[in-house]
C-alpha cells in the first residue's frame, strides 16, 4: 500500500510516518527546491522505485498537494498543473502490486497547530487566520485529487 501524508507544518505528518516505517513502509521525505523541475521530481523517483520491485509498501511526507497549496499560500504559482498533479497521483499507484494508493491529510486542534508553530519560532504561519487559509488551500488542492482521501482531525 502505498500512503501520502499531507497537512501543514507541525500537524504530525512525521510522527504518522515514522509509526508507519516501524511497520513496514519505506518512507520517503519530498522537499522542493525552486530551482528544479518538480515534475521531472516526480518522474525520475517514480522511474528509480519502480526498478525496486521489492519494495511494495511506501509512505510519503507530503507530496503533491503540499506543492501546490503551499506555492499558493506564498503567492507563487504553483510548480505544476492540475493536469499534471493528477497524471503524478496516478502515479503512486505503480508502486502497490494491487494498485492501491491513500491520501492521509492531518489537522490538529487549531489552537495546538499555533501553539507548535509558535514554538517553532520560524516560517510565515503566525496566526489561526494564516493557518485557516493553508487549511482551505489544501481543501482546494485535495479536490482534485484522484486517489482517496481520508481526512483526520485530532
Amino acid at each position: 500500500m502505498t500512503i501520502i501524508v499531507e497537512g501543514g507544518d507541525r500537524v504530525g505528518k512525521s510522527t504518522v510516518c515514522k509509526y508507519l516505517m516501524q511497520k513496514g513502509h519505506s518512507y520517503y521525505h519530498f522537499d522542493y527546491p525552486r530551482s528544479e523541475d518538480v515534475v521531472k521530481i516526480y518522474d525520475d523517483y517514480f522511474k528509480l522505485n519502480n526498478s525496486n520491485a521489492d519494495v511494495k509498501d511506501f509512505v510519503y511526507d507530503r507530496a503533491l498537494f503540499s506543492e501546490y497549496a503551499y506555492s499558493r499560500y506564498y503567492g507563487r504559482k504553483s510548480n505544476m498543473t492540475i493536469e499534471q498533479l493528477n497524471r503524478l497521483e496516478k502515479m503512486f499507484k505503480s508502486h502497490d502490486p494491487d494498485n492501491y494508493a491513500v491520501i492521509l491529510y492531518l489537522e490538529n486542534d487549531i489552537n495546538e497547530n499555533l501553539r507548535l508553530l509558535e514554538a517553532e519560532g520560524e516560517g510565515k504561519i503566525t496566526t489561526i487566520e494564516d493557518i485557516l487559509k493553508l487549511r482551505k488551500l489544501y481543501y482546494e488542492a485535495l479536490s482534485y485529487a484522484y486517489l482517496p482521501v481520508f481526512t483526520f482531525n485530532y
